[in-house]
This record gives structure tokens, sequence and C-alpha cells, in this order.
């Protein structure tokens, strides 16, 4: 089912960072090394503190906006010679100054993206809102150019690993599903199946909707009304003849769905991420008359960004 227009970008964000709310490595065993930083185990809550901080910088009118330099390849700094975060000019306006080197053929290279990881980390870092985790070891780092770059690699390598990690369980899932939740079951039983795996069945007909609205100075007039659908809950295990939500203001008027004796069962299942986009894997269990499991579809991963 497509996301409606409406705080679609809202929606991409929360995909974005759907998999980062709990511990990186499974209960009962030892998180990988390169998730550890100066002894501090980096978890997941961790990088989503990083990229509420990262995207808080990009898009607060007051914060420190981070600025790229392009710079010749021999004026970059032995520690980081393809890219380079370079401190805070004070301005007006106020910049987080990242170097980049002109050699640089490709964004796709994977080091250019883990040396781009490290310097917005560093950015984030420096500003004070990478999470109390991230700050607390940035505040222990010695304050010389080497450490501090070698933080930013380090956290890179460890984002880099969730993101990894976050894939993989992803794929194990959309494998499992099909596997277990299969045409002939129950909803009563599906759902326990999915509530097993710690997942969520939704159905968007049934995602209720905050209308939200923005007026502007000249005559209180009125710039931007929308409905605000960044909370799933309601829309949470949709059941045989459920009732549509009651909606108010432009959550009522963008209303297009109708009443369904039987309503699908839909899941995202997030994946990889980077700092601009994450892959989700899409499910839809239909149900029959019966109110058992008819079909199931997975479909690839999608990446949505922001």
């Amino acid at each position: 089912m497509a996301f409606p227009n409406v705080m679609k970008v809202a929606a991409i964000g929360g995909l974005l960072v759907a998999a980062l709310a709990g511990p990186v490595a499974a209960q009962g065993s030892p998180p990988p090394s390169d998730l550890v930083i100066d002894r501090q185990t980096i978890t997941k809550s961790d990088i989503s503190a990083f990229m509420n901080g990262l995207f808080g910088l990009r898009r607060r009118p007051r914060s420190p906006q981070i600025h790229a330099v392009s710079k010749d390849p021999a004026a970059m700094p032995s520690e980081a010679p393809l890219v380079s975060y370079q401190g805070r000019n004070l301005g007006p306006p106020a910049r987080q100054v990242i170097w980049m080197s002109t050699a640089q053929k490709s964004r796709a290279d994977p080091r250019y993206g883990e040396a781009y990881l490290a310097a917005l980390a560093l950015a984030v870092m420096d500003n004070g809102d990478a999470g109390r985790t991230l700050q607390a070891i940035y505040a222990r780092t010695p304050r010389d150019r080497a450490s501090r770059q070698a933080l930013g690699n380090a956290f890179a390598r460890a984002f880099k690993a969730v993101s990894d990690q976050s894939a993989a369980l992803a794929a194990d899932e959309a494998a499992w599903i099909p596997q277990h939740v299969v045409p002939g079951t129950t909803r009563a039983a599906a759902y326990h199946m999915l509530k097993s795996k710690g997942l969520t069945a939704y159905n968007w007909a049934f995602v209720k909707g905050k209308p939200i609205s923005a007026v502007g100075p000249a005559k209180h007039r009125l710039v931007f009304a929308g409905c605000d659908t960044g909370d799933w809950s309601s829309g949470a295990w949709p059941y045989m003849n459920e009732p549509l939500p009651k909606q108010e203001g432009f959550c009522a008027l963008d209303r297009r769905y109708k009443p369904m004796p039987n309503p699908d069962a839909e899941l995202d299942l997030a994946g990889a991420f980077d700092v601009d986009c994450g892959w989700s894997t899409h499910i839809v269990i239909t149900f029959n008359r019966s109110d058992r499991v008819a079909t199931v579809k997975v479909d690839k991963p999608t990446v949505g960004c922001t």
C-alpha cells in the first residue's frame, strides 16, 4: 500500500530509523569488536541519537549548517585524505566545515562513504548533538586531529556494521514469515507468530493521523495544513470487520479508504540504511472470508530517502 502524499517525507524518515530501537548484538552474544569504541559498546539507540542530531543539524534554522568545500588532494590532511572535518566557522552564518578532495571520482566508492560518514560524525559530535554515549566518548578523546579522526573512523565502521546487521535481520525475517504464516492459518495464529518475533502488522487504512497546520505572521494566514501519520499505532493488528477510525480536519479530507470486512495485514521490515536513505521490505498478508490467511506477498527491498 503506497504512502499518502501528505507527510510522506516524515514517513520515510521514520523508516530510516525504524531499525534503531534496540541493542546491536543479540542477547547473550558479545558484540563484534568494531562495535566497541573506547571500551564502550555502541548500540542501535546510540546510532539513532546520532541520526537525530544529524537531521537537526541539517534542518534547524539556527543550527550551524554543514558546508562542504572542495580541495585539491595536496591540501587534504594526511589522516583524512578523502573527506575531512575542519571544525566550526563562527561566521556569520555559523558553519560546520567539511573538506572534500577533488580526487574523489565517485561517492559510490565505499572508501568515500566511510570517510564522509566519519566527517559527519565529528561535525555532529562537535555540535554536541550526537547523544549521551557518543558525546561522552568525544569528551574523553584527546583533542588532536589524529585522535579525533580515529574516533570518526571507528564510528563510521560501527554505523556500517549496524546497517549490515539490520539488513541481515530483515532478510531472515522476510524468509521466515512465508515459511510459518502459511495459507489457511487463522488471523489470531498468524498474529501470535508475528508477535513472537517482535514484529508488528498494520493496515494504513486504520491509521487515524493527527491534523496539523501552520499559521503565517501576515494576518494569521494559514500557510500549511496536513495530516501527520507518523504514529501508526492505531493501524496495528487490523481485525475482521474493524470500523475505520473517525478522523478530523485535513485527515478526514484526505480519507480515501472504504470499510473492509477482512483487512490485509502489512509489515515493513527495516533493513540497511545510511545517513540519507533506508531500505525496507514490504510484506502483505491477505485473508479470506473465513479470516484465514489467503496469500503472503513479500516484495523486494525498496529504498526511501529524506
